[in-house]
């Protein structure tokens, strides 16, 4: 009976932990906040009729963890979030309103601001360091009235030491260019289009708040050789303006602008790629322009073969069909370009021989 021992605890801070009597294991009685150290006073006795005793006493040393007071999440910026043309500034950022109201340190934590979008877009996780301004870039457009932003510790979580609270963050516009939908266009038309023919439409969207920020009208800037195209400012149709040829240009590669009324104006691009589709519109051109035959030669002698080129493209290319304008000269032209003797022929005769290789010719 002497030996046994009976542990108990007693002054300001004791109702803060309890104390195993028999084994003097001290244990929390609650969730504890951040605060200085405590110091606790431990009683222990024998079990004698004559009892003796001692007292001690435990200083209890809070770890430097973060977290933030679960009842009220006192989560706040000095200044409102302002984001701008994607990126934002969080100024101040402070975390207070502890029970003891101490500002804690934060040497063995990370805390991280977690930004998530109405879109369903997923969170972006963002490291901050309390009490300093930090810049983001959101990887992505902020369009959104209000962003949620979250603070928590980012080191071992028992799930007592950490808070969430909710911060709304209000998106102040500014002038954004507008944006091609799609970003890039292809069309194809023929050479022999009229003025006036459409050739594509563009579209763009701008979703700024403010009226002049979102009024815009379309332009060619660059590429309109010959100023072949046109476009309507308003509805953005892009038609034939003049006469076009492939044999000279057969690409355009347009950049299209979109231009809202701010100011200064916010500019959108885009590229207009047009293909001009071949036509049969140019003749063949005889590439042989002279032969010689001996004199005295029979009838059927071959004097040469023809050649000829075409601007256009397959199948208005070729192949050709030869003839002679002119039948009663002595000779004779096959289909495919033979040039032959009908007679023999005497050098002191001139026969003049006008070919034909096709349209036009």
């Amino acid at each position: 009976m002497n030996a046994e021992l009976h542990y108990s605890l007693y002054g300001p801070s004791s109702d803060l932990f309890s104390i195993d009597p028999y084994s003097g294991t001290v244990f929390t009685s609650s969730v504890l906040q951040r605060m200085d150290d405590i110091i606790v006073n431990v009683h222990v006795e024998d079990g004698g009729e004559d009892r003796k005793f001692d007292t001690t006493t435990i200083s209890i040393r809070f770890q430097d963890e973060f977290w933030v007071n679960a009842s009220s999440g006192e989560i706040y910026t000095k200044q409102p979030l302002m984001l701008h043309n994607s990126a934002f500034e969080i100024s101040q950022f402070t975390v207070v309103a502890f029970d003891c109201g101490i500002v804690p340190t934060f040497s063995n934590t990370t805390v991280i601001v977690r930004l998530e979008q109405y879109n369903h877009h997923p969170p972006v996780f963002l490291p901050v360091q309390p009490l300093i301004a930090v810049p983001y870039h959101l990887p992505t457009l902020a369009d959104a009235e209000n962003l949620f932003l979250t603070l928590f510790n980012h080191g071992v979580i028992t799930g007592m030491d950490v808070d969430e609270t909710l911060v709304y963050v209000s998106v102040t516009d500014t002038n954004d260019p507008p944006v091609f939908t799609p970003t890039s266009y292809i069309a194809n038309i023929t050479e022999d289009s009229p003025a006036g023919t459409s050739v594509v439409t563009v579209s763009a969207l701008d979703q700024d708040s403010i009226l002049d920020w979102n009024r815009f009208f379309f332009s060619i800037e660059n590429g309109n050789t010959n100023f072949s195209f046109a476009i309507d400012p308003s509805s953005g149709l892009i038609s034939v303006n003049s006469p076009l040829d492939r044999e000279l240009w057969p690409v355009y590669n347009l950049t299209v602008t979109a231009t809202d009324n701010g100011s200064p104006p916010a500019t959108g691009t885009t590229t207009v790629i047009v293909t001009i589709g071949d036509v049969n519109d140019n003749a063949p051109k005889l590439t042989t322009t002279g032969a010689q035959v001996k004199e005295n030669q029979p009838e059927g002698t071959v004097v040469t073969r023809l050649n000829a080129s075409d601007s256009d493209l397959p199948p208005n290319q070729g192949p050709f069909t030869y003839s002679l304008l002119n039948r009663s000269t002595g000779f004779l032209l096959t289909p495919d370009g033979l040039l032959l003797t009908t007679q023999t022929i005497d050098r002191e005769q001139l026969f003049i021989v006008s070919l034909s290789g096709g349209l036009e010719t």
